[in-house]
């Protein structure tokens, strides 16, 4: 048994990676309880390979950014983010990172997911001290197409954060206007 103090019915990250973590499905650790993650529509992929293009671009070289990374954000959750920006100094061939890692990690929003984005993964981000949370969201009928920016975390929570139409992303010094309009083929 973990050294963890575990809920019944939960488990620590080395349990979840022996019996979870290694299969070709998507599944999240949230909270000790294996969740699955939904697969990405081609567009959200697009999206998310076209921000890695962009961060690429403003990131000096201390950063790197990479998609389908897992991402440990306490002893029992681990998320998968679309997108990371990492310090470059990481052990690229870890399993996964750890959130004192990240500089950034990025969401693009699906049907299936706007409440989690919005609201679950970016207090976990927050509680993990991750300092910026990207948000992209392409909208529907039910809502406006946006992009946020979450940063300083403190107390669960972001304490700045800036919605629209684009946002200004900053990395070791560096920024970028980037707006979802970016993040689409023409």
């Amino acid at each position: 048994m973990s050294s963890i103090a575990q809920m019944p019915g939960t488990m620590s990250i080395q349990d979840w990676e022996a019996a979870w973590a290694q299969r070709e499905d998507a599944y999240e650790l949230v909270d000790g309880i294996p969740t699955v993650a939904p697969s990405e529509s081609w567009a959200n992929r697009r999206a998310g390979t076209l921000l890695t293009r962009l961060l690429d671009a403003i990131a000096p070289g201390g950063y790197l950014s990479a998609t389908d990374v897992d991402v440990a954000l306490g002893p029992r959750t681990v998320r998968r983010p679309d997108v990371v920006v990492a310090r470059a100094e990481v052990d690229r061939q870890a399993a996964r990172f750890d959130a004192t890692d990240l500089t950034l990690v990025a969401e693009i929003v699906s049907p299936s997911s706007i409440e989690t984005d919005w609201i679950r993964k970016r207090a976990d981000y927050a509680r993990a001290g991750i300092p910026a949370y990207l948000l992209v969201d392409f909208g529907d009928e039910t809502r406006p197409a946006r992009i946020a920016l979450f940063e300083q975390p403190e107390h669960g929570d972001y304490v700045t954060g800036s919605t629209g139409s684009h946002v200004v992303v900053t990395l070791g010094g560096r920024s970028a206007r980037i707006g979802w309009s970016d993040l689409q083929d023409a």
